[in-house]
């Protein structure tokens, strides 16, 4: 009877010292695998690509016109395998239509607040081919004007590796990014002075075309002419305007508070555009 009682006794003591061993090592693997929450965050890297628009983007229009904006990237020779591209306006004066992908591996999804367009390009997992991007277009923006003014047009950028700015990211969720750009867009009425017809706007400024020569089609080189005189109260001005072969001028001038763009020329009348100067 004792021998079973100190077997039965020796059982208990290992099987307590079971418990505390288990307990102890139970807490030892928890101190070791203990998992903290994880944060997604995107690495910069010293690669500085570039977000910007077309060169030469034609930037005056009349209200109630379509326009289109490409946006060109540039990921310093970076395999790119999505982007973000984040653009600042005045929404009260240009309003969404639609976003198309330039490069047909890239899914894109569009997301408008108030005066700032995200659009997100992601590449298909179908593609086969890596994308650099070299200095090309990847979206069309299109547009349509609501009301005269000017607008600034702004790709916005912070920093790299910042996660609410446009970006690049790199097949290793590395942001390339490093400049964005910015440009303006002016948004006019249209004015179509006839040669000795004098017009005035509401500010009392009279303007008339006083003279028109157009080239010789057998002159490559010449450039056609008009000559427009404006006036206010008892000041003059006097502007001689130069049209390339097509009779169009990309140069825009301010009098008076305005601002005009030579939009086109005829034998006997030029057509403006204008929006006051703010």
């Amino acid at each position: 009877m004792k021998k079973n009682y100190l077997i039965l006794l020796a059982f208990f003591v290992l099987f307590l010292l079971g418990i505390f061993l288990l307990k102890n090592q139970r807490g030892l693997i928890l101190k070791k695998t203990k998992v903290t929450p994880s944060k997604i965050q995107v690495q910069p890297t010293k690669e500085k690509g570039r977000l910007f628009f077309e060169p030469n983007l034609e930037n005056f229009y009349l209200v109630g016109e379509n326009l289109e904006i490409k946006i060109m990237a540039d990921s310093a020779g970076e395999i790119i395998s999505g982007y973000d591209v984040i653009l600042n306006y005045d929404s009260k004066r240009l309003k969404f239509e639609n976003a198309i992908s330039f490069i047909g591996d890239f899914e894109i999804l569009s997301k408008l607040s108030r005066n700032q367009l995200w659009i997100t390009g992601v590449l298909k997992l179908e593609a086969k081919l890596d994308k650099v991007f070299y200095s090309q277009p990847i979206l069309i923006l299109q547009f349509k004007t609501l009301k005269t003014g000017k607008v600034p047009v702004k790709i916005y950028y912070y920093k790299q590796g910042y996660l609410k700015d446009s970006n690049l990211m790199n097949n290793q969720t590395q942001d390339v990014l490093g400049k964005g750009d910015e440009t303006e867009l002016f948004i006019g009425e249209k004015l179509k002075l006839f040669k000795n017809n004098p017009l005035s706007l509401e500010s009392k400024i009279n303007l008339e075309l006083k003279e028109v020569n157009l080239r010789s089609i057998n002159c490559a080189q010449c450039l056609s002419e008009a000559k427009l005189e404006m006036r206010k109260d008892k000041e003059t001005k006097e502007l001689i305007i130069k049209t390339n072969e097509n009779n169009q001028n990309k140069e825009q001038f301010n009098q008076f508070g305005y601002l005009f763009k030579p939009k086109s020329l005829g034998e006997n009348f030029i057509e403006l555009i204008y929006l006051k100067d703010y």
